[in-house]
């Protein structure tokens, strides 16, 4: 059959976009076009490659699927498909239209790995969840007359600049005698953490080039490429213009509460505060800023305070074309607490009249009618959403704000939520501080029962402390009642769906979280530790990056945990070319980079390292978690009399610790390697085995993998049991997690490698780890 009797159209694409490849299918099939969409690449046998080669030859059209994915693979069986194209067009002439190259994220042409021909014509762009019309109708006229001037309006994604990548390093040769190896992952896992509470000055590091459908979920690192609503606004910080610098805090809160106005109202989209804050000292263009954060429309403005007389200017940005509106000025005399709300009310009223052409259905709440319990909060707020490690400092800014207003429910509620995330963490489950924060929200609720920022945190607190389900469900319930949703709201509703197991529910507030709040770094890092754990490892990695860009020097954590990422999946030399794309001489990093060294074989740099950071001062750390991180390092480089003199401090923290009846699973940890690291074998079997009794009663697997099984096979392979071991590892599995790197990083651990079902668990895990793509910039 030739192909001009055969109407068919072939679709060429990588494993890794077969989501949007059938997508591109249903919508040329709908539009009565048949579509040759072979879903089973990975299938082998001449009699299926004859079938492909058959189809190519006699198709009319041959349109290939390009992307980040495509590009960032050498080899695939699309790659023969395309060569097959490309040399069906040296028989064809000039005038006959065969390639209709599709691209779906922001690959350019000049960049793309593609045969010549491919970029002979013009392509067409647009992001799978979005296929335009216009797009099955030029088909439809290609397979009607063949006429190659006619072309699609395409959908264009906006450029994105490459990441710059490091040069690669040569590779040492290992040495024969080593040291006792600790593994790489529980080292940098830890260190994860330790960046929480420490202040890493990380180098800003761009996105990678960004993969749509990278996995079989629908991709995350572009949020906002689907049609802008209309009533769709982002409120940017408020510049303060008050001659005084400490004043931040100030016009930075006024901002968050018209922000929070805006969002109440149910036809407008706006934006989380965090996404909207990650601007602020940057001189972007407003239309850049308003495609990042998919909205039509930007509220910026000025305050200035001088003594209790507070001005207001504002303006309302067009994106379509950067057009600004003045919307006028805005004076009040703070002669009470509640003037700064009546304020705040009148700038949301005049920007919903603007938007929607009606009033605001919502007033600005009355939040305290103590101007200074009100300036108290507001510099907790500040301290609390620029990071998570200012939590404590926050807290204490809080506490000073109900002190002098006790009916300040807001206050109350977010100091649950700053002195719980001690608990969430996973570092302090002392009975004080479960009190304490089980008595904010009490106050919190006795003031306003409902607050929708209260009943989130007491959602929190039912299923974390007292394993409530059903509890935390009729709140959060009862928080989207009171107000529209928000990132917030969505990443609690996630938090239990994991609880519960219903992974599928989990995974769609996880991505409407982000929608939400597409700038958030502080929840784009732990929901990329969430994607990790469950195999999403392309994801994970791009939110990670995500994180990064937008943490800035203010938090470390999101590094870390990339580079440990890195590490379990691509292996230590992949995690040390990220390393070394951040600066030295930080004391956090360094240990991270020391560990990283010894691993690809560069034993005595790594060493240097290390005995200087002891030398300097850097290792005294008074957080057992800390000090277990740099005992493990340590332990790691075989400097074995500092690791020990560090291993006895861990369990003198982890001690005192328990003193406090604080049995956290990382203090827990700490305490069980300190002890085996010590030769006190028989205290860490003792502890290990009531923390596994403990955790055994919880009602969700989730929280029993998060604080249990992770930590639990390391102790378990330095006491060598095996049995345990394997036990753990199915469990894992079981609940449907992916190990991933785990299995690899003890597999030092003897007799526990010639075991055959440890090996088993091993050729799993290292077959799955290398189905996944490649990160994209490396």
């Amino acid at each position: 059959m030739s192909s001009a009797e055969n109407k068919a159209v072939f679709l060429s694409y990588a494993s890794q976009d077969a989501d949007a490849a059938r997508k591109i299918a249903d919508a040329l099939r709908a539009a009565g076009v048949e579509v040759w969409f072979d879903q089973s690449e990975l299938r082998g046998g001449d009699s299926w490659d004859a079938k492909i080669r058959k189809q190519i030859k006699e198709c009319a059209l041959f349109v290939p699927v390009i992307s980040a994915n495509t590009n960032a693979r050498r080899e695939g069986y699309f790659r023969l498909e395309w060569r097959l194209a490309d040399q069906r067009t040296h028989l064809m002439g000039k005038t006959g239209a065969f390639i209709v190259p599709v691209c779906i994220d922001d690959t350019r042409d000049h960049n793309a790995d593609v045969p010549d021909s491919f970029l002979a014509v013009q392509w067409t762009r647009f992001p799978p969840c979005d296929i335009p019309p216009s797009f099955t109708e030029q088909v439809k006229l290609l397979l009607a007359c063949g006429d190659p001037q006619v072309t699609p309006a395409p959908f264009v994604l906006p450029p994105k600049a490459p990441a710059s990548l490091p040069p690669a390093r040569s590779v040492s040769p290992t040495e024969t005698t080593r040291p006792k190896r600790v593994p790489l992952a529980l080292v940098m896992a830890g260190l994860a953490v330790a960046a929480a509470v420490i202040t890493w000055q990380v180098r800003k590091i761009p996105d990678p080039p960004v993969p749509a459908a990278a996995q079989p979920a629908a991709d995350l690192s572009t949020v906002g490429s689907a049609k802008v609503d209309a009533q769709s606004v982002a409120v940017l910080p408020f510049a303060n213009i008050s001659g005084d610098p400490a004043q931040e805090y100030f016009s930075d809160g006024l901002t968050e509460e018209i922000l929070n106005a805006l969002a109440r109202e149910r036809d407008l989209r706006v934006p989380g505060r965090t996404s909207s804050f990650s601007f602020k000292g940057k001189t972007i263009p407003a239309t850049e800023i308003a495609k990042a954060l998919n909205v039509s429309r930007l509220v910026e403005g000025s305050v200035r305070k001088v003594g209790n007389r507070v001005r207001i200017s504002v303006t309302l940005t067009r994106a379509s074309d950067g057009f600004t509106e003045e919307l006028g000025s805005f004076d009040k005399e703070m002669t009470d607490g509640a003037a700064i709300f009546a304020l705040q009310d009148e700038v949301a009223r005049v920007v919903v009249e603007k938007l929607t052409q009606r009033r605001a259905t919502l007033a600005v709440a009355v939040l305290t009618k103590n101007s200074a319990a009100y300036d108290a909060y507001l510099r907790g707020r500040a301290l609390q959403t620029r990071a998570a490690s200012l939590s404590r400092q926050a807290a204490e800014q809080y506490e000073q704000a109900v002190a002098l207003d006790p009916g300040f429910a807001l206050a109350w509620a977010r100091l649950a939520e700053a002195r719980f995330r001690y608990y969430s963490v996973g570092n302090n489950q002392s009975p004080a501080l479960v009190e304490s924060t089980r008595a904010a929200i009490e106050q919190a609720f006795a003031a306003r029962p409902d607050l929708p920022e209260a009943l989130i945190i007491r959602a929190h607190w039912a299923r974390l402390v007292k394993s409530d389900f059903g509890a935390a469900e009729r709140d959060l319930d009862r928080a989207a009642v009171l107000q529209p949703p928000t990132a917030e709201l969505r990443f609690a509703q996630a938090a239990l769906a994991q609880d519960r197991g219903d992974w599928t529910t989990a995974f769609v507030h996880l991505r409407e979280s982000l929608a939400l709040d597409p700038e958030n770094g502080d929840q784009a890092n732990p929901i990329a530790n969430i994607f990790a754990r469950r195999g999403n490892l392309s994801e994970a990695d791009l939110l990670y990056a995500r994180a990064i860009r937008i943490a800035g020097t203010e938090n470390g954590s999101p590094f870390a945990n990339r580079v440990w990422h890195r590490q379990r999946w691509r292996g230590p030399e992949a995690a040390l070319r990220l390393i070394e794309r951040a600066p030295a001489g930080q004391s956090a990093l360094d240990h991270l980079r020391a560990a990283t060294l010894f691993y690809v074989g560069r034993v005595d740099e790594a060493r240097a390292i290390a005995r200087r950071l002891a030398t300097d001062g850097s290792t005294d750390i008074s957080s057992v978690v800390d000090a277990e991180n740099w005992a493990s390092v340590l332990t790691t480089l075989g400097l074995n009399e500092l690791a020990r003199a560090r291993w006895e401090n861990v369990s003198h923290l982890a001690r005192k610790e328990f003193e406090g009846n604080n049995r956290a699973p990382r203090v827990r940890r700490a305490f069980v390697r300190a002890e085996i690291a010590l030769g006190r074998r028989d205290a860490a079997a003792a502890e290990l085995a009531a923390w596994r009794s403990d955790l055994e009663k919880l009602p969700s697997a989730y929280r029993r993998y998060a604080d249990f099984w992770r930590l639990a096979v390391d102790c378990y392979a330095e006491l060598g049991k095996v049995d345990e071991i394997v036990a753990l590892l199915r469990e894992i599995r079981s609940h449907g997690y992916v190990l991933d790197g785990a299995v690899r990083d003890i597999s030092g651990a003897v007799p526990l490698r010639n075991d055959p079902r440890f090996q088993k668990l091993v050729e799993e895990d290292e077959s799955w780890a290398k189905a996944q793509p490649d990160p994209v910039d490396l």
